[in-house]
């Protein structure tokens, strides 16, 4: 079954929750917090990394290593995978760069984009599909998924992975469902925002999820604006069209949540610049 692991983190706990006929779940993303959901429904999570327009072409390994679990495992079959910088030069283990995709069997991905030869071309030069997104292969040939290029935000000087801005902030207690992505900054270049949806009943106030994150990851991360949101908005894939999210933010910021509103919060000007001590 493929299914959005937080929907199901967001149902409060019940005695019964492991009695359900669910025994295996595809989550994308997957989540932190995997081991207590694993115990809570009684099933296995899995997870594997494809695009629509290309292919499926790593899977997680039922029998991978606790230390693997979050990655999207390793690369299958009939598939290659590699990690590249700007110029398409392939990087070392551990590097992030732009994930490369390529089927060895005809047939096993797309061909292109109907009536859109200069995107195909584009999209498949020097023979490989260029996926957009930003990863790392590490050591054991495992693939981690850092972000889409398109949400990753630049702040201070550092580079912030959307995915793990909200991998950090969906633990909060109050947190069912999270997005984070980039709104334009005053000084900067941009700020982290986040529009959350809340598990039903729960206490929340914004100042209480910044206070969860300055306590869970690094300074130059923290959000800066906070939306709560009935529902986050998705495509067909259930994949959540951040898109929608900067476009609304942007156009209604006076109705966000700004921690540089509240004294407790806000930024001195000799204080901006504390990256380096999370590095």
């Amino acid at each position: 079954m493929r299914f959005g692991a937080s929907c199901l983190e967001g149902i409060p706990e019940r005695k019964d929750d492991a009695d359900n006929p669910m025994r295996l779940i595809s989550a994308a993303p997957y989540p932190a917090t995997w081991e207590s959901f694993e115990r809570r429904f009684g099933l296995r999570l899995s997870i594997a990394y494809g695009l629509s327009d290309h292919s499926v072409a790593t899977r997680l390994p039922m029998d991978a290593p606790a230390a693997k679990r979050g990655s999207a495992g390793r690369v299958i079959e009939g598939f290659e995978l590699i990690v590249v910088d700007e110029d398409d030069i392939p990087l070392l283990p551990g590097e992030v760069g732009e994930v490369l995709l390529r089927s060895r069997v005809p047939w096993h991905s797309s061909l292109g984009y109907y009536k859109l030869s200069e995107q195909t071309m584009q999209s498949r030069r020097h023979e490989w599909f260029h996926t957009g997104d930003r990863g790392y292969l590490d050591d054991d040939g495992y693939f981690w998924f850092v972000d889409r290029a398109k949400d990753a935000i630049r702040r201070l000087g550092e580079n912030i992975s959307s995915f793990e801005v909200e991998q950090f902030a969906v633990r909060h207690p109050a947190v069912a469902e999270i997005a984070a992505y980039p709104l334009a900054a005053d000084k900067s270049e941009q700020e982290v925002a986040v529009s959350v949806v809340l598990k039903a009943n729960a206490p929340f106030h914004p100042r209480d999820l910044v206070r969860f994150c300055m306590n869970t990851m690094p300074k130059f991360m923290v959000p800066r604006f906070v939306h709560v949101a009935d529902s986050l908005p998705r495509n067909l894939n259930q994949r959540v069209e951040k898109y929608k999210l900067r476009e609304w933010a942007e156009q209604n910021r006076a109705t966000l949540w700004d921690r540089e509103s509240e004294a407790e919060f806000r930024r001195a000007p000799a204080a901006l610049d504390t990256r380096a001590a999370h590095r």
